[in-house]
């Protein structure tokens, strides 16, 4: 599955697969357009595959930023159940969503390696963490990694945006 990045020095355009890739790290300060290129990376899929071929679930306390950019037809477990914009409503999406990889994981039996191709009617599942202010607890970080772990074999992908702050010699981080 390619996604457009955007264009290099030269003009040309870049691409990445996620099938090769697995996930993706958009880092930057405050303003920097992290939000902006999820948003452009969600309109390139939706442009690119049909809601039987992808399917998202978005984590950010900011979920109006781009809750248009995703239709209905496209959040993978349906219009609400795909969102989440707390802790609690993280740790239940995360908790479907690992029970939708375990899914695949057992109907693909020993080819561990082709999941989806055993399951050719299941979309792949892109996992957008963005914006977010709210803390992960030991509990949701163990499941975040357990999908880390096996989820790109699954089909499942995490597109993370995290805002980083350059701090001065003079200031204690």
């Amino acid at each position: 599955m390619k996604i457009y990045l955007g264009k290099d020095e030269n003009g040309q355009v870049t691409t990445a697969d996620l099938r090769d890739i697995k996930h993706l790290l958009v880092a930057g300060k405050t303003g920097s357009g992290k939000t902006e290129f999820i948003g452009a990376i969600i309109r390139d899929i939706i442009k690119r595959y049909g809601s039987n071929k992808v399917g998202f679930c978005y984590f950010s306390d900011c979920w109006f930023l781009l809750k248009n950019e995703i239709p209905i037809e496209y959040r993978f477990f349906g219009a609400e159940k795909s969102v989440a914009k707390n802790e609690i409503e993280a740790d239940a999406l995360l908790s479907d969503v690992l029970n939708e990889m375990h899914r695949r994981i057992a109907n693909a039996g020993q080819n561990s390696n082709e999941i989806l191709s055993s399951d050719k009617s299941a979309p792949e599942i892109i996992m957008l963490f963005d914006n977010n202010a709210f803390y992960y607890n030991d509990k949701i970080n163990e499941k975040l990694a357990e999908i880390l772990k096996n989820g790109s074999n699954a089909g499942i992908h995490i597109v993370f945006s995290l805002q980083y702050v350059l701090k001065s010699d003079e200031q204690k981080i």
